[in-house]
């Protein structure tokens, strides 16, 4: 069921609900948080070219402005789509959030957008184009990058599949994966991936959608079709976000910043890991090309990290015992004991050694 504390539907009175050549499509804007730049990306959904559109805005309980921007944007619209604002009782997790959206969508090909970028007006109409002359399932385009300040950094990046936690873990061919910063896809397709994995995402850690998805596809012996004749959308690098932080000082407050975010990747790679998992249990094309030990040691690396980041000293010991190799001892004890305390140590370790080594030389001599 979905936790909205409200639904506002926005509808233009000659609005089609679409035709066979003609369809409805949905074009979904997740936000969270992210009041700095969701203006830009409501714009940008306000902007599509494409019609019959339904345009969904859902917010995961912002403890910011994001929300009542949104709000704001949605009655002051006067355009020819159809635009619905909808907002989580609670935070729920992209996961689950997405879980909402797909519910409530009515279009039979869901363009999914975040908080954060802004897609260009033809997005939309390239994708449905795209997909309809592939007959494909889901789809990926280029897309340019940008600065925190919307400043471009990058032009017309291709679909980057190879470096993708995904293929460490399975067999299966890398281009089986979709940006999903610059992905659309049928809405039968993420109906059956959430459900398949549904278990996962109640876990409400699973962050890493595009994996899933691409992990159901493998499932499914599905190809993305690709756009490659220009980005349709700025896809912004925010420093702060998941995939980009990266510690810039040594404050404490930076530290406990660091360890925060390094418990959330955790958490977030468990939930994929399951997913994964999951999914394989009742699709015979993914189990065959798991990796399932390298899977064992990656969950149980990620419980230790999840347990080594904990605030309580006494809720983190008990997990050193479940290390069973050198580098998830070291990673257990990095996260126990700080990566500094262990550089210390090291050398303190190094100097106790030179002593000792110079001792027994002057004892010799």
């Amino acid at each position: 069921m979905d936790e909205a504390v409200g639904m506002t539907t926005i509808d233009s009175e000659t609005l089609p609900e679409g035709t066979a050549d003609r369809p409805l499509v949905t074009f979904a804007l997740f936000a969270y948080n992210q009041e700095k730049y969701i203006r830009e990306a409501v714009e940008g959904a306000f902007s599509q070219t494409y019609e019959p559109l339904e345009i969904i805005l859902s917010d995961d309980c912002s403890s910011d402005r994001t929300y009542e921007i949104m709000q704001e944007m949605a009655e002051g619209y006067r355009g020819s789509h159809r635009v619905r604002l909808r907002r989580s009782e609670v935070n729920r997790g992209l996961g689950i959030h997405i879980r909402y959206v797909v519910e409530i969508a009515r279009g039979y090909l869901i363009v999914v957008a975040a908080g954060d970028d802004v897609s260009l007006p033809h997005r939309t109409i390239s994708l449905v184009e795209l997909i309809e002359d592939e007959n494909s399932l889901f789809a990926a385009s280029n897309y340019n990058t940008m600065h925190d300040n919307g400043e471009l950094t990058g032009e017309n990046i291709q679909n980057d599949y190879t470096g993708n936690y995904l293929w460490s873990i399975t067999d299966a061919d890398p281009k089986h994966f979709a940006n999903g910063a610059a992905a659309a896809y049928r809405r039968d397709f993420l109906q059956a991936a959430l459900y398949a994995a549904r278990k996962a995402i109640e876990t409400g850690n699973l962050y890493n959608e595009d994996i899933l998805f691409a992990a159901f596809a493998v499932a499914v012996s599905q190809l993305p079709s690709e756009y490659t004749s220009g980005a349709l959308i700025n896809y912004r690098i925010n420093p702060l976000s998941l995939s980009n932080f990266r510690v810039q000082n040594a404050t404490i407050g930076a530290e406990i910043l660091l360890i925060e975010r390094e418990s959330f990747r955790a958490r977030s790679r468990l939930a994929c890991l399951q997913a994964v998992n999951e999914i394989a249990e009742s699709y015979p094309e993914l189990d065959k090309k798991l990796r399932r030990k390298l899977i064992q040691s990656d969950m149980r690396l990620s419980l230790i990290e999840i347990a080594a980041c904990s605030p309580r000293f006494l809720t983190r010991l008990p997990q050193l015992a479940k290390a069973k190799t050198l580098k998830e001892l070291r990673i257990f004890l990095a996260r126990l004991f700080g990566v500094r305390a262990l550089a210390t140590a090291r050398v303190l370790k190094r100097r106790i050694k030179a002593n000792l080594a110079s001792e027994v030389s002057h004892e010799e001599g």
